[in-house]
């Protein structure tokens, strides 16, 4: 079976909108199969964010699952999703159920799913099942007696492991926004000494924008903020918590890239780390950060994007931690998962030795990059169309000169000496996605025409 786009289903998780792309009671189907496939006698967790449609959509999980499994069901609750992901190893079960459409608008909403053992559960390792089932008109039997529900409060316990964690950051002034999601539940206890809280009370209609730190206008009014407030720091989270997103003193973002050269000073400068655990990357990743990261004698590994893909691998690799150009940082002392607000303690940590060495943020910046980058561009490209247009970008620059570097783990990321690019197809959308970076401004420009050129279907001369 092809797998449609106007599905719910995608690479990392089910993801739509109430009555488009699912129904109440699909959405309870989708949970059962999971609980069935996933679940075993250790049960399993669900939690829910603050989005208007998570109660309901809850109700119908809850409802689908006793009725069908027979496993202890434990309810965690309005919750992030990096504390359901820590509930999930807390309570030793064998699988969790997060309802939630992380930074997507407040009309959609869906599932992200753990396996045994804390295995990410993507569409090629369960979710197609799920799916299929589901096309097929399967119904699951149902129980003589419903399992009961046991509720779960974990929140005091994420909270006593994340403040483990804490570093000295007297003299650091941050600011920030929770863009009215889940982590405004726990931002003030876990980072009580913030200038200003922006946004943190929770409530499921988000702003106009989204819950989504990617977009610019999100980040205007924290960006407003730390420049009034004179602030060292801005820490913007999404709407369930797993991603988090930084504005320097001159209310610039930091290339959500860079911050994994900062946690890998956190790491291997602050708490010693054994330099022989790799640090994990995304193809998309600048080499302003992992040419910081092999100057300190740092394995680098690059991984696939997506939350399913680099979890996993970096438990392959028992690497120290990653991080993907989306604002997601994974940690192998959180489980190989994501958190925020974990991601939030060890940088404002790292800021408070930067600043006693007498820079700042944006100096920092400013030192490491030094690669010039076109930041991702996408481009609407049929589905069928892609395979081709991917393999003509790379081969027409692989005939130019010998590559110094080549991944194919997720599309390709291809280097040379003194430039590079990664394209790649979007699992969720009709789009290739392009990112070109260069020592040299003109360089940049060069190869990207090149690129768009053939994406766009024009003539281009080899040079």
């Amino acid at each position: 079976m092809a797998h449609s786009t106007s599905s719910p289903f995608h690479a990392y998780d089910i993801r739509g909108r109430l009555g488009q792309e699912f129904t109440c009671e699909t959405f309870g189907e989708y949970a059962a199969f999971i609980a069935k496939l996933f679940g075993g006698e250790r049960g399993l967790c669900i939690g829910r964010d603050v989005r208007t449609t998570s109660e309901e959509l809850y109700a119908s999980c809850i409802e689908q699952i006793r009725r069908a499994v027979d496993i202890p069901i434990y309810n965690i609750g309005v919750c992030t999703t990096p504390q359901l992901y820590f509930s999930h190893w807390h309570l030793g079960v064998d699988a969790s159920i997060m309802i939630t459409a992380s930074h997507n608008p407040p009309e959609y909403n869906g599932l992200k799913v753990t396996g045994r053992g804390g295995d990410p559960i993507g569409y090629a390792n369960g979710l197609k099942e799920v799916e299929e089932r589901i096309l097929r008109g399967e119904k699951l039997p149902v129980l003589h007696t419903a399992r009961e529900v046991i509720d779960k409060d974990t929140r005091e316990a994420y909270l006593a492991f994340l403040r483990g964690f804490q570093e000295e950051r007297t003299g650091v002034r941050f600011a920030v926004d929770a863009m009215h999601g889940v982590v405004g539940k726990l931002v003030r206890d876990i980072l009580p000494d913030a200038v200003e809280y922006l946004h943190c009370e929770a409530d499921g209609r988000f702003l106009p924008e989204g819950p989504n730190p990617t977009i610019a206008a999100s980040r205007e009014a924290l960006e407003r903020v730390v420049k009034e407030q004179k602030c060292d720091v801005g820490v913007i989270f999404d709407g369930d918590g797993d991603r988090v997103m930084f504005v320097d003193e001159t209310g610039e973002l930091v290339p959500p890239d860079l911050i994994i050269a900062l946690l890998g000073d956190y790491f291997y400068g602050l708490r010693g780390r054994d330099k022989l655990q790799p640090v994990l990357v995304d193809i998309r990743t600048s080499k302003s950060t992992t040419e910081n990261l092999q100057r300190m004698g740092v394995p680098v590994e690059v991984g696939r994007v997506g939350r399913v893909f680099m979890s996993r691998k970096l438990r392959a690799i028992r690497g120290s931690f990653g991080g993907e150009l989306a604002g997601h940082y994974y940690f192998g002392d959180f489980n190989d998962f994501d958190s925020g607000l974990l991601t939030a303690l060890l940088v404002l940590g790292s800021l408070q030795r930067m600043k006693r060495e007498g820079y700042s943020l944006h100096d920092w910046v400013l030192k490491t990059a030094v690669y010039h980058n076109s930041g991702e561009l996408n481009f609407k490209v049929a589905d069928d169309r892609k395979p081709a247009l991917i393999e003509a970008v790379r081969a027409h620059f692989v005939a130019q000169a010998t590559p110094t570097f080549e991944s194919a783990e997720d599309g390709y990321r291809v280097e040379f000496p003194d430039w590079w690019f990664s394209i790649r197809s979007s699992n969720t959308e009709p789009l290739l996605r392009l990112i070109v970076e260069a020592r040299d401004e003109q360089v940049l420009q060069e190869k990207l025409q090149e690129a768009r050129g053939i994406i766009e279907g024009e003539s281009v001369a080899s040079s």
